[in-house]
């Protein structure tokens, strides 16, 4: 699972996607992979570029149970 991170650090970020998704397709094939990096949040979410602050953390912990709750 790939968490919210903040804009400016996704974009350091997708020079190693592919190596990312390469190893995740080869070590494992069963594994869903769920990419949220690009979930949109206010920079008041944020602790860091690549932590959330409580705020943040509990708007994401909302999307994941409304994402979790597609597969029941």
């Amino acid at each position: 699972m790939n968490t919210p991170i903040h804009q400016l650090l996704e974009e350091a970020h997708n020079p190693l996607k592919k190596g990312y998704y390469d190893f995740a397709k080869k070590n494992l094939p069963n594994a869903t992979i769920m990419n949220n990096a690009n979930f949109q949040l206010p920079n008041s979410a944020y602790r860091d570029l690549s932590h959330l602050n409580s705020s943040g953390a509990t708007i994401y912990s909302n999307e994941l149970k409304r994402q979790f709750n597609r597969f029941k």
